[in-house]
């Protein structure tokens, strides 16, 4: 509707524009929060356009299927939009062209290498030349090579993608209107506010629906969304758009072509002003559907319009309808021609998918096939009829057993799978997901999948399909441990129903990983373990739970008893007893046991394991300052490691580390923390990540260091963590870099609250760097003193709940 004449609201505007262009002593952020559909946009059409100063430029926000692909298109929008502030004055590509060029290239991704590279070729001006040249132009962000792209999972897309936003928000004033903002996700939202920081001559206007707190349509509340932008130093305003009067209403309703229609009226009252109920009486008034007002609400409107659609649109409507609303152009011709011999021509439904488009049902275009109106996706919710849904359903299943590829079609089919009960594809994409596990780009949505499918396994064996639903369950929980969603697995141990040694073992190892250390350490007594034939599992997670509470001598003493039995070399966990040893052990102790570990996986071909363990390794060597060998070490696990996301960040940052060690602090060392951050996941990392570029900022004179350690500082308040080691840390360099330059009051203010930290809650290695306690008097003593920076690590411990589970045997 943007193409019409602007109707009232003038006094809405006045005020929105008066916001706009007020003296904010910090990036502004005005919430702008209406009904469903009734005008948000077309206001902040005009608002853009009659806004004096920097462009405003708009990114529609839609959900996410669960793809990194799919986050990479968010991304793209933005990057696109940005554009204006980063080359203002320089001749570039169109922001629709640029965004349409880039959007085709991810979804198509999947088709292969040699599309791929044909893509590629056409995107060398907007992608390869434009992000290229502005990255390594201006902020020397390390060289770029487009055969990145071509990664199965578009990581190196995404990470540019990232790069770009982050360089262009720090350094230019730039104007966003984000529309649809409540259906964010999680991890956008973040990037937003926790890993940009904004000028504050910055702006952004999001637009936020009000929509029933229950809705599978809403993902954030308007109150949640002000407190995260106010938590990244944001001015947030909130102003609410009314629904136009009756008399406005009629003039839009005239503006479209609806004239004198004696069901305006009633649709006026019955929809609340929702102007799609306009928009949906003028489609069936220029058909001559005849509807009457009571049919014409959003909903009924679509329904009627669904009645009058022939079978094969009908069919692709619900074909489109189990995709998510949108699927590429190839996969649905390959989904058409399977539907041949089922009653079903696919040359008809071409067909039908031409008239959709004609009557601007669905959109064509980029590769992609999509519903032109939200609301008729989301009503067919109601009309698909549960016939055509189980053949879209099982057709849609089997083009991915030919087609599936890349992770998120994947993780779709598995979905699909659930949902038709279809047990042979669930347990071939439960297999699949093994492989992507470590991706946690996508553990969020895959989580959620394995919740779903754990219940349907669970209604299997209640419908006495025991074997099979409690492998499923099994398999499952499995999968929940490995992606850390230790108190879903929690959820699932009393319906596993496994073996009394197995069982206490599940127990114990998520009882470790929630922090359970009173819990973990009474499942572990000895008196409880008598009868287990392996004790080398449980000894792996009562030692990870005895370090945590600083009991090391009991820890090494237990490490030691472990070792000397007889049948421990011969236990499945005995190389997770040796990869652990750098929390158990002192740094030098720990060096052998973390080489044999790192061969015995290596043997196995464990490569993840075998790289952790090296991981390890080189933190020690490091610790001891052997910093040759520890950079040697770091290098061949971060190789080994390439491709998983966690892992790689970590490996990424401990060879940061190494290097500020060295007294290395200039931008390759930036670099390496910069990509570490783009692919860490896990908040701790993040936290660690966030100090570490506040040190590397100290050293190198960033005017932008005290912005970096109040973003690391509100991480650590956001995820309320009581890691006192990090906050210990964070107030030592703080206070360090405050009194280098000149800031007494706040070095004192900071030494004061790391001297009120007690040191038994810091890491060993923090402990020789500080001496004991830290010194009484003023902060002048800091000026030689060194930065503190942080080795990224985590106990690692494998659940295999299908093995051996039904007996006795060694788990």
């Amino acid at each position: 509707m943007s193409d019409l004449p602007f109707v009232n609201r003038t006094d809405d505007l006045s005020d929105v524009l008066s916001l706009l262009h007020g003296h904010w002593d910090k990036p502004f952020c005005l919430f702008l929060e209406a009904a469903s559909g009734i005008g948000k946009s077309r206001f902040m059409d005009e608002v853009a356009q009659r806004h004096e100063g920097r462009d405003l430029v708009r990114v529609r926000i839609r959900r996410s299927r669960g793809s990194r692909l799919e986050d990479g298109v968010f991304l793209t929008q933005i990057a696109a939009a940005l554009q204006k502030a980063a080359e203002t004055g320089a001749k570039i590509l169109s922001i629709e062209e640029f965004n349409k060029n880039l959007k085709a290239y991810l979804t198509d991704e999947h088709l292969g290498l040699e599309v791929a590279n044909e893509l590629l070729k056409e995107l060398d001006v907007p992608l390869v030349r434009q992000i290229k040249g502005f990255l390594e132009r201006r902020f020397s962000l390390g060289e770029f090579k487009p055969e990145e792209l071509l990664d199965m999972n578009g990581q190196a897309a995404v990470t540019y993608l990232k790069r770009y936003v982050r360089a262009v928000v720090e350094h230019h004033p730039v104007g966003l209107i984000l529309e649809n903002i409540h259906l964010i996700d999680e991890a956008t939202l973040g990037f937003l506010v926790e890993d940009v920081t904004w000028r504050k001559d910055s702006m952004v206007l999001c637009e936020i629906t009000q929509i029933e707190a229950q809705s599978p349509f809403v993902t954030w509340s308007l109150g949640e969304l002000v407190e995260e932008f106010d938590r990244a130093g944001f001015t947030c305003k909130a102003r609410m758009l009314l629904p136009l009067t009756y008399t406005h209403y009629a003039e839009v309703a005239r503006n479209m072509g609806v004239t004198k229609d004696q069901r305006l009226s009633q649709v006026y009252h019955q929809d609340g002003g929702d102007l799609r109920g306009i928009h949906n009486l003028a489609k069936v008034v220029r058909s001559g559907a005849g509807l009457n007002a009571t049919q014409v609400s959003d909903g009924d409107s679509y329904a009627q319009l669904f009645k009058t659609m022939s079978r094969d649109e009908r069919f692709l409507a619900v074909t489109l309808h189990l995709h998510d609303g949108a699927a590429p152009a190839a996969l649905l011709d390959h989904f058409m021609d399977r539907l041949a011999g089922q009653g079903l021509d696919p040359d008809q439904l071409r067909v039908a998918r031409m008239e959709l488009a004609l009557n601007e049902m669905i959109t064509l275009g980029g590769g992609q096939v999509a519903f032109a109106h939200d609301g008729l996706a989301r009503a067919m919710e109601d009309l698909a009829p549960p016939a055509m849904v189980q053949i879209a359903r099982k057709t849609w299943i089997d083009v991915y057993g030919d087609q599936a590829e890349t992770d998120d079609q994947w993780l779709f089919q598995l979905r699909l799978a659930i949902e038709h009960c279809e047990e042979h594809t669930l347990h071939r994409a439960l297999s699949r997901l093994e492989a992507i596990g470590d991706n946690s780009h996508f553990r969020d949505r895959i989580v959620a999948v394995l919740e779903a499918a754990a219940t349907l396994f669970g209604q299997q064996i209640a419908e006495g399909a025991r074997d099979l639903g409690l492998s499923g369950l099994r398999k499952v929980a499995g999968l929940l441990f490995e992606l850390e969603a230790y108190a879903s697995v929690a959820l699932l141990l009393d319906r596993l129903e496994l073996s009394g040694e197995m069982d206490r073992l599940a127990r114990t190892a998520v009882a470790g990983r929630l922090d359970q250390v009173d819990e973990t350490l009474a499942l572990t007594a000895p008196e409880q373990l008598a009868g287990c034939r392996d004790h080398t599992g449980f000894a792996v997670v009562r030692l990870a739970a005895l370090a945590s509470i600083h009991q090391r001598d009991a820890a090494l003493a237990l490490y030691r008893q472990v070792v000397a039995r007889p049948e421990t070399p011969r236990s499945p966990y005995f190389p997770y007893l040796l990869r652990n040893a750098d929390i158990f052990l002192s740094y030098g102790d720990s060096l052998a046991p973390l080489r044999q570990s790192a061969e015995l996986f290596a043997a196995r071909g464990q490569m993840r394991e075998a790289a952790h363990s090296r991981n390890a390794l080189g933190m020690q060597l490091g610790r001891l300052g052997r910093l040759d060998e520890a950079s040697a070490e770091l290098a061949q696990a971060e190789q080994m490691m390439t491709g998983q996301a966690t892992g790689h960040a970590q490996m990424l940052n401990n060879r940061g580390v190494i290097q500020l060690s060295a007294g290395q602090h200039g931008e390759g060392t930036r670099i390496l923390f910069l990509l570490a951050r783009d692919g860490a996941q896990d908040p701790f990392d993040r936290i660690v990540l966030a100090q570490n570029l506040a040190v590397v900022g100290a050293l190198t004179g960033d005017p932008d260091t005290e912005a970096l350690f109040a973003a690391a500082e509100r991480l650590l308040t956001h995820h309320a963590l009581s890691n006192q080691g990090l906050w210990r840390s964070l107030h030592w360099n703080w206070s360090r870099w405050a009194s280098a330059a000149g800031d007494a009051p706040t070095a004192e203010a900071r030494m004061e609250k790391a001297r009120g930290i007690d040191m038994i809650h810091t890491d060993l290695w923090q402990a020789r760097l500080f001496g004991t306690t830290l010194p009484d008097g003023d902060s002048t003593f800091l000026a030689g003193q060194p930065f503190h920076y942080s080795f990224l690590s985590k106990w690692h411990f494998p659940l295999d709940l299908n093995r051996a589970s039904c007996s006795t045997a060694n788990p």
